[in-house]
């Protein structure tokens, strides 16, 4: 059985630190107090504790000893076989953090005390050297060669290097970034990673020559690192996220975060890179957590899975009638000169992107991610705010504003300045003829007319220092006074001041809901956010705790959810505006500072102007209702096309709009496994009741021709690379069939294969089958012109899905009993061990078209698990 525990594990104690045996069988954690906890990793059961110390812990290469750091103590010497200390090691001062060499003689110890590091020999049990290092040493790492080992001077802000041949300083210490807490050396010892916790940033250091070659903004304060075996993954453990941050070790970008639920501490891989731990100090629980693959809520019984790339999959939901469009991964997109401000346009087509410094305002498109136009301005863009027909911009910043024109070509064609004093935001009335900007340098808000463009309407009277603006729906414009701890609300039509609502301190950012019953107000220093009731203009309740200088906010067209960009922890932060909880936090890179959602509600967008990007956040699934009981699914040409088992139908996606395209296909029975054929002209459609295939006119949306036979519940079909032959796969009858796809006639004999074949896949070349055998652990290859198998590779259960990779090298195949994904390497047909595990009944599987991802559709857990490949 394939462990995908992923529920915490109580331990009694708040955790401390934790390490894996050379087996990978047990994990040893350290706590407060002095107890070591023991988990069988097999069961992630707790089988017992005994004394120990409450520091780090490393374990000999042996795995017969384990070395504690002791405040008072030093170092202590743990036998497993006994459970009980074997000897003390005094280092001369309080030990910190431990670092054990590949061949276990040497003990590296921070000694903060003594600015130093403790040269511990391990068969002697004492300490036989002193090396200096800098003020306030953290933690300390070794290479996997054993030749370096690299300790974190946290005062200093920089990581030393101790030659481990000589024991010596190499060179001057590397200069990281603030409060440096943890460090990484890759598995081939070329880069090293160090996490600098108050810049929540993460160095990556040459080893050659000791420089910092790049960096990668991280969010939430990162305190712990660990690489993957293949050195392809970081995992960053931040302490204001519920979850762990992936970064790409290539690109040095993001990927995602892997959501453990509370608030981890320290973390350690397993061997194989699938599975990790992560200590959860305040719960005081380890909690495991899948390292390779993260679950994304799918619908009610999802079944069949298909990408389309860039992180977009569709997926049936047989449960619920619908099938779901899933962002599964967030896109981060380049934007120069710290992006600050963001819109999007009323149609969803496209963001725009005020960049503070680099006075330009970036245009994306939403459809494929990217920056389609760059437009410069006069001026640094402080807000920006558009027209509600969509066909204006308006952007503030510095001594005055710039109008937009937003058709296929974006120009500026005003520009006005010197008629303002330290624009901070702008709100466009909702008549789209006054914009209102607030200004810091005056107490007031500046009004224009933008059909006369004009300056000469009369200044409204607010607080000190404007800082932000939200207008409600119906037209009453709050206004945020960052030192005057106020918000003035103003009538937008008669522009004058209804009243002003005192509120906590250096309230930074405002927003309204969509039905303008409540206003949101965030609040610099405390981390909070305020909540006001616009029909008595009074606070109500008390502040919610958000993350660190929260700034933009959106709120849901339903109002059940408000978005936060808390600016220092990196977050954008997710509130249930019903309960006041915060129920999601998602890292969106460094010092996000504004937040718009897409017309839909499936994205947030996100100005990070720390790292100069627009992150693209999925919020969640959108549902799209079909026929019922949908099952199979297949994509091409910008479409959908989905079997609905229970309709006797064909249901049509357009992808551009997540709608129906049009009425759903009559093909009759009961439609099952779908293919389309090369160019997407033809679509041959499965019925496992009557064991036929229908022949769709993906044009004229019509079946051509007479059903063809092939055997007794046919569920699965493949098209071969030329789309001469269609193979199907029938479960009850056993056997693989061939169908010419010119004629629509079965060629030869179908042929027994295995004990129930579900699922077929075809080969790049074409030459091979792979038949995904249901009633037997085992997966089948067969010659594609003979149907003879050649073949047999051994799973560990009973198949159920088949992927294969764009280049035909890779076969991914899922096995529902183990809730795991196995890949064979359809070269050697040898399967990845272990399988990587994911939720519960797996049942379809598709890869990105880039090989990179691959979503598995868990039909028991209602998710869809995102694996890096």
């Amino acid at each position: 059985m394939v462990n995908t525990g992923t529920d915490p594990i109580p331990l009694g104690q708040s955790p401390v630190s934790l390490a894996l045996s050379t087996d990978g069988r047990t994990l040893y954690v350290t706590g407060v107090p002095s107890t070591v906890s023991v988990i069988d990793t097999a069961d992630d059961r707790l089988l017992g504790t005994f004394n120990g110390a409450p520091g780090d812990i490393v374990v000999h290469p042996d795995g017969k000893r384990l070395y504690i750091a002791d405040a008072a103590a030093g170092v202590i010497e743990v036998a497993v076989a006994t459970q009980t200390v074997s000897r003390t090691i005094d280092v001369g001062g309080r030990a910190g953090s431990l670092a054990i060499t590949p061949d276990g003689r040497r003990i590296y110890a921070t000694v903060d005390s003594l600015r130093a590091v403790a040269v511990v020999d391990t068969g002697l049990g004492k300490k036989i050297r002193q090396i200096g290092v800098g003020p306030e040493p953290s933690r300390v790492a070794v290479s996997p060669d054993g030749l370096r080992a690299y300790v974190c001077d946290v005062e200093a802000g920089s990581v030393t290097v101790i030659d481990t041949g000589t024991d010596t300083v190499v060179d001057s210490p590397v200069p990281v970034g603030k409060f440096p807490l943890a460090v990484a050396v890759s598995p081939d010892n070329r880069r090293v990673f160090a996490a600098s916790l108050l810049d929540n940033k993460v160095s990556v250091i040459d080893a050659a020559t000791l420089g910092v070659v790049g960096t990668v903004p991280v969010a939430g304060f990162p305190q712990d690192l660990r690489l993957s075996p293949d050195g392809r993954r970081l995992y960053v453990c931040p302490s204001d996220i519920d979850g762990i941050t992936v970064v790409d070790t290539a690109s040095l970008k993001v990927l995602r975060t892997v959501p453990i639920g509370g608030a981890p501490f320290r973390i350690v891989l397993t061997a194989d890179g699938r599975r990790g731990y992560a200590t959860d100090h305040e719960a005081r629980t380890v909690v495991p957590f899948l390292a390779s693959s993260v679950p994304v809520p799918a619908g009610t019984r999802p079944e069949a899975v298909a990408a389309l790339g860039g992180g977009r999959v569709y997926v049936t939901a047989s449960g619920d009638d619908s099938v779901s469009a899933v962002t599964a991964a967030d896109t981060r997109i380049p934007c120069r000169g710290e992006p600050n401000a963001v819109v999007v346009a009323p149609d969803g087509s496209r963001a725009y992107v005020g960049n503070r410094t680099a006075k330009t305002v970036s245009v994306v498109d939403l459809e494929t991610n990217t920056v389609v136009e760059e437009v410069s301005l006069s001026r640094q863009i402080s807000g920006m705010s558009m027209t509600p027909d969509g066909e204006l911009l308006c952007a503030a910043g510095d001594d005055g504003f710039s109008v937009l024109g937003l058709g296929p070509q974006v120009s500026e064609f005003l520009s006005a300045g010197g008629v303002v004093d330290g624009a901070q935001d702008v709100a466009v009335a909702p008549d789209g003829r006054h914009i209102f900007i607030a200004q810091a340098g005056t107490a007031n808000v500046a009004v224009f007319d933008l059909a006369a463009f004009t300056d000469s309407l009369p200044p409204i009277p607010v607080g000190v220092d404007a800082e932000a603006l939200a207008l409600t729906p119906g037209g009453h414009l709050y206004v945020a006074n960052l030192e005057s701890a106020s918000v003035t609300v103003i009538d937008a039509g008669s522009r004058t001041v209804l009243g002003t609502i005192a509120v906590a301190k250096f309230p930074w950012g405002v927003a309204a809901s969509p039905d303008g019953q409540r206003v949101y107000v965030s609040h610099r220093d405390s981390g909070t956010v305020t909540v006001i009731d616009t029909a008595t203009r009074k606070v109500i309740g008390q502040p919610i705790r958000v993350g660190r200088k929260p700034k933009g906010m959106a709120v849901s067209e339903d109002g059940r959810r408000l978005y936060v960009a808390a600016s220092v922890s990196g977050l954008l932060v997710t509130v249930d505006t019903q309960t006041r909880a915060v129920i999601g936090r998602t890292a969106v890179g460094f010092r996000p500072v504004d937040v718009a959602l897409t017309p839909d509600g499936r994205s947030a967008c996100v100005a990070a102007s720390g790292s100069d990007e627009l992150c693209v956040v999925g919020l969640g699934p959108a549902r799209i209702r079909v026929g019922e009981r949908p099952v199979g699914l297949v994509a091409g040409n910008g479409l959908v096309y989905v079997a609905d088992s229970g309709s006797g139908t064909v249901s049509v996606i357009d992808t551009r709009t997540n709608s129906l395209a049009g009425t759903p296909i009559p093909v009759g029975g009961q439609p099952h496994a779908l293919a389309l054929g090369p160019g997407g002209s033809r679509l041959y459609v499965t019925d496992s009741g009557s064991g036929q295939v229908s022949i769709v006119d993906t044009a004229t949306r019509a079946v051509v021709g007479t059903p063809v036979p092939v055997g007794s519940a046919p569920l699965g079909a493949a098209v071969s690379p030329d789309g001469k032959r269609l193979y199907v796969a029938a479960s009850d009858a056993a056997t693989v069939t061939v169908v010419n796809t010119d004629s629509g006639t079965v060629v030869g004999t179908p042929a027994t294969v295995g004990v129930a074949p579900a699922a077929v896949a075809v080969s790049a070349d074409g030459a091979r089958l792979f038949v995904a055998d249901a009633g037997k652990e085992q997966l089948l290859v067969a010659d594609a012109a003979t149907l003879a198998v050649t073949a047999t590779v051994t799973l560990p259960g009973p198949p159920h899905g088949l992927a294969l990779s764009s280049d035909g090298k890779r076969l991914l195949v899922t096995v529902p009993a183990e809730k795991c994904l196995v890949l064979v390497d359809t070269a050697t047909l040898a399967p990845s061990e272990p399988p990587i595990p994911v939720g519960s009944s797996p049942h379809g599987v598709a890869l990105d078209p880039d090989g990179r991802r691959a979503y598995v559709a868990n039909a028991a857990s209602d998710t869809v698990s995102v694996v890096d490949c």
